[in-house]
This record gives structure tokens, C-alpha cells and sequence, in this order.
């Protein structure tokens, strides 16, 4: 979350916080986790909504699609039409597994009420098979958009993918020494929303959020990035 706020920030845009579990974790371990209740998650949303309305929605951990689901139901209700990203944070950069037994078939459940959802690599591999995950994405463009993130992948070549609508746009840049960093996901998702909530259309925001999160990897050489405030808030 902090990093989400931080990214949201520096796009100059507001990032109100809502927690869905509480994580005891630094950047290189991650020992467990507690889940917030889901009425405890909607009454900290509707607390926040009686002051102020969002105009995108990120979601990142929650515990399982029955609590997704129920919260999609409730932000769709309170927030029509608001564009929605969810980032399906299956497994931590520290290592640690939250939800190994979700499969693709459960995706497709969430798929309609979402506007994007941010995947890395090894998530679609494992959801879909190292072979089909491309076929997969095409697939679920077809109701959402799917925004691939390439960083695992082998090589010195590294590709992110954004399928929608049946279409693919591509970005792709140079591995980056050292470029490790706890989070990283978080920010690519949170740059997304926020050239969402600025009014880009999905393929400028998708390039944009790939380049700062590019300027995220690239700000220094340990697992904790530094976070660019003066070149992405002038507009």
C-alpha cells in the first residue's frame, strides 16, 4: 500500500488507502499475514466515500474471490462506472504463496466487472500453462483488458504485454542491472490506475505506467526503489 500511495502521488494524484489484510514483512522476508474482514474493508471504503469520489479503483491482495467478488459487487454499487484495476498478487517478491489453488476458470468469474487486470509472468503461466497463457489473455480480452507483466521472464529482453479487445500492444526495454525491487508490481498497477484517473486512454496510461515503472527498477541498486516525484504530475 505504501508504495501504491507513493506511485499514486507522484502521478500527482490522491491515493486513499484501504487495508484488506495486515502483513508482517520487510523487503527480503515475508513471514505471514492476517485478513481484515470484509465488512471491516467496506466500512473503511464507505467511511472514505462520504467525503470523497474516487475516480479509479486499484485492487491488489484480497483473500478469495467470494471476498472479491462481494467487493466488486459493492464498489460497482457505490461507484458506477469507475474503472477498476485489479492486480491478483498470487505470490510476494519475498517469496511467500497466497493463493495456489486459484485457477483460470475462477478468473473468468471477476472478468466482467473489472477494467484491467495486471498479471505478472509466472501468474499467468501458472493459472493458464507455460504454453497457453497467451491464448488465455487474448480470450479474457475479450471482457476485460489484461496487462502481462514480463520482468520474470529469462533474457535480456523483457516484454510487457497489454491485451484488449483482442488487440496486443507491446513494450519492451533492456533488463536493468539490479533492478529488483520489493513492490515492483504494485507500481506498475498503481501507474496504471493513475493515467486511468487522469483520463488517458488505456494504451497511454499502459506506456506510461511501463516507463516510470521502468525510472522505479532503474533508481538504484538496491530492493527498495526510489520514487520519481518531478516528471510524471504536469499533467
Amino acid at each position: 500500500m505504501l508504495a501504491d500511495v507513493k506511485t499514486l502521488e507522484a502521478h500527482g494524484c490522491y491515493g486513499l488507502g484501504v487495508v484488506s489484510a495486515i502483513t508482517y514483512q520487510n523487503d527480503i522476508c515475508f513471514d505471514g499475514l492476517d485478513w481484515v474482514p470484509q465488512q471491516q474493508i467496506e466500512q473503511q471504503i464507505q467511511l472514505l466515500l462520504q467525503r470523497l469520489h474516487p475516480v479509479t479503483v486499484k485492487i491488489g491482495l484480497v483473500q478469495n474471490f467470494t471476498v472479491l467478488e462481494s467487493l466488486l459487487t459493492f464498489l460497482r454499487h457505490h461507484l458506477p462506472g469507475v474503472p477498476i484495476v485489479w492486480d491478483p498478487v498470487l505470490k510476494a517478491s519475498a517469496g511467500f504463496a497466497f493463493h495456489e489453488k486459484w485457477q483460470a476458470d475462477a478468473w473468468q468469474q471477476i472478468l466482467q466487472q473489472v477494467s484491467i487486470i495486471t498479471p505478472n509472468l509466472p501468474e499467468m503461466q501458472r493459472l493458464c500453462g507455460a504454453e497457453q497463457w497467451k491464448e488465455y489473455a487474448l480470450v479474457w480480452s475479450r471482457h476485460c483488458a489484461v496487462y502481462v507483466k514480463g520482468g520474470h521472464a529469462a533474457g535480456e529482453q523483457l516484454t510487457d504485454a497489454l491485451y484488449t479487445n483482442g488487440a496486443v500492444h507491446t513494450f519492451s526495454a533492456t533488463r536493468i542491472a539490479g533492478g529488483d525491487k520489493h513492490g515492483s508490481g504494485c507500481v506498475l498497477s498503481s501507474a496504471l490506475a493513475a493515467g486511468l484517473a487522469k483520463g488517458h486512454e488505456l494504451p497511454v496510461a499502459a506506456a506510461r505506467a511501463h516507463a516510470y515503472t521502468r525510472a522505479f527498477l532503474g533508481s538504484n541498486t538496491s530492493l527498495l526503489g526510489d520514487h520519481q516525484y518531478s516528471s510524471y504530475d504536469e499533467d
